[in-house]
């Protein structure tokens, strides 16, 4: 089966030609994939729905774009698109006033868009100062994975290098490490390697997965961490460590104890939906302390009804308050008239966000029990599909037991009401609590 290259000119032929270029980009995975053309939202379309956003979004850029020039490979027998490449032939200095910034409109407004739009600054922001001079840029190529290896990416890596030879330019390319090997056969030269680190305040990584991380690598296994590399430099990477990132979209979630209601659906979905690979996933929830010590806490300018003259009941603001304060050292508590305490830092008649600057030492002491706990799940061949760690298991545990009572004793109830043979008064107490028949 031969190869056909040919330019892409209709509609039809760039729905296929982007449904090849999202399989190329998942197999392998691609990261800036999912920051280019995101899968957004988790029902049963959200792929065919965000592949047509994407393949919309791209074919408008090309049409707008009086330097974009699509071509495509396709199988002379089938007719079906194999594999495809943008190539932007730019006869003038594109970059004159340098590249700007690219807000990444498609992402819904959020941290998501922040991180995407920080992420292809970082991507495109060599090009201000590395092309600005007239060129010939193949900005992508991709090759279906089950037609790799047929000449399809020499294919379409040659129209763009035969047109910069006729025009005497010099040829860029912006290549994912998997691409590399190819465009150095064609004789592409490295000059340049830099890394996609956006840095959101949120989310941070997680005190507890560094510390278990730490504590895992020790052991010499292998660790998935979900964070940027930014913040386990200081923390875990070493001489030898090597970490597999991995980044999980924005999860938009209501007030209060909803929370952790969608929070624990969407865990539970997970293991859904890894049980056929034979993967187990187990829910842990930490101690109430990790919970409000590792995570941002903001507080709201207080309300006038919980002013000291009006309230003489201790508010969370000042017990937390006075906490952190002892623990990172701020002499800011101030004792009110109603004997209690409350911490300068949450008095502002403004919102005020921080994060718990905890001593190692503390800290250490805080996720021990926690991570611990998790090693331990990870050793086992059949772990719990839900672990509550500390003195909130057992508290957890005993209301459970008093909810199983009463329902036996319901039950009890009730079986006795429909015996006509046994009267309730009859039934007596037996040893252990047992009610048996006389």
């Amino acid at each position: 089966m031969g190869l056909l290259l040919q330019p892409v000119t209709s509609d039809d032929d760039f729905k296929e030609l982007i449904e090849c270029e999202w399989a190329a980009y998942e197999t392998p995975f691609n990261g800036f994939k999912e920051i280019y053309c995101p899968t957004l939202g988790t029902g049963p379309n959200a792929r065919e729905e965000s592949m047509k956003e994407c393949t919309e979004r791209q074919l408008a850029d090309h049409k707008g774009d009086a330097t974009s020039h699509w071509y495509k490979a396709v199988d002379s027998e089938s007719g079906q698109i194999i594999g495809g490449a943008q190539w932007n032939i730019y006869r003038e200095n594109p970059y004159v006033d340098g590249m700007g910034h690219i807000e990444a409109t498609w992402w819904p407004e959020g941290e998501g868009r922040k991180f995407a739009s920080m992420a292809m600054d970082q991507w495109f922001g060599p090009r201000g100062k590395r092309m600005n001079k007239p060129h010939v840029l193949l900005a992508i190529c991709f090759v279906h994975p089950a037609h790799r290896r047929r000449g399809a990416g020499s294919l379409l890596l040659n129209w763009g290098i035969q047109k910069a030879d006729e025009l005497d330019l010099e040829t860029f390319i912006e290549a994912a490490r998997p691409g590399i090997p190819l465009y150095a056969r064609h004789g592409f030269k490295e000059v340049e390697e830099y890394w996609i680190d956006p840095k959101v305040d949120e989310p941070r990584a997680s005190p507890i997965g560094i510390a278990l991380s730490r504590q895992l690598l020790a052991h010499g296994d292998l660790v998935v961490f979900g964070a940027r590399p930014s913040d386990t430099s200081d923390t875990l990477a070493g001489p030898g460590v090597d970490f597999t990132m991995f980044w999980t979209k924005e999860v938009l979630v209501t007030e209060g104890w909803k929370n952790r209601a969608r929070v624990v659906a969407l865990d539970g979905s997970l293991a859904y939906e890894v049980a056929p690979f034979n993967i187990k996933v187990t829910i842990v929830q930490p101690n109430l302390e990790i919970s409000i010590l590792t995570n941002l806490i903001t507080a709201a300018p207080r309300l006038p009804q919980y002013a000291p003259e009006n309230n003489t009941a201790p508010l969370f603001r000042g017990i937390i308050g006075s906490l952190l304060d002892r623990v990172d050292g701020t002499a800011t508590t101030d004792r009110l008239s109603n004997g209690h305490f409350e911490s300068g830092r949450f008095s502002s008649n403004e919102i005020v966000s921080v994060y718990p600057q905890l001593p190692e030492q503390t800290k250490s002491q805080l996720l021990a029990e926690t991570v611990n706990a998790l090693a331990a799940i990870g050793g086992h061949d059949n772990p719990p599909a839900r672990h509550i760690v500390g003195h909130e298991a057992v508290a957890s545990v005993k209301e459970k037991l008093k909810t199983v009572s009463e329902e036996l004793e319901d039950f009890v109830e009730v079986s006795c009401a429909v015996d006509l043979n046994t009267p309730c008064e009859s039934l007596q107490q037996g040893p252990g609590g047992d009610v048996q028949a006389p």
